[in-house]
């Protein structure tokens, strides 16, 4: 629940003999199922599936509710670096754990992002969150008052690519660890 790693080796008494295979596997809900699929540029990846598959086909892929829907890594000068996130169906999505509101949802790879508690992403809508504060972004990319902005963060997205991840709060554990799991998460 709190992620791990397994490797699949082959070995004779207790003597390795060779790593078949290895994979990371992120912190995951209980009863949702990780897959190896493979993505539209041929890599595998291993993520979070729709559904449970044991003895068959990998379901396809879970997505959302809140996808990475824009990356601004290398913006004109003068403007700030940007994220913009999409919630991607008809009902409002709660930035934070309902049961527990300060156990609020993050974002990985801007250096520590964590909303507001209390946000909420309207249903098929977008929000940004940015890399200077709200009002500079507003007036640099003249958007819209309608449209949540969020920021600033303290890192900055690296031009040789990385990998960003949407982070949901999960049930803390017995020793009040909160697990964070991944709402979405893009490698560019």
């Amino acid at each position: 629940e709190l992620g791990e790693s397994a490797f699949l080796l082959q070995v004779s008494g207790t003597n390795i003999i060779r790593f078949l295979d290895s994979v990371d596997f992120p912190a995951v809900p209980r009863e949702e199922t990780l897959g190896l699929f493979q993505r539209s540029d041929a890599q595998l990846d291993f993520t979070e599936l729709r559904a449970n598959t044991p003895g068959a086909a990998n379901a396809l892929p879970r997505v959302g509710p809140v996808v990475v829907s824009e990356i601004m890594f290398a913006p004109p000068a003068g403007k700030a670096e940007f994220l913009e996130l999409a919630n991607i169906t008809s009902a409002p999505v709660s930035l934070f754990d309902p049961a527990r509101p300060t156990n609020v949802w993050r974002i990985e790879g801007v250096g520590p992002f964590s909303f507001p508690t209390g946000s909420v992403l309207a249903p098929c809508s977008t929000l940004i969150v940015c890399a200077t504060n709200p009002a500079a972004f507003r007036t640099q990319y003249s958007v819209s008052p309608a449209v949540q902005v969020f920021g600033p963060w303290t890192g900055a997205l690296d031009n040789n690519g990385e990998t960003i991840k949407v982070l949901s709060p999960g049930d803390p554990e017995l020793d009040g660890t909160v697990p964070y799991y991944r709402v979405d998460h893009v490698s560019y």
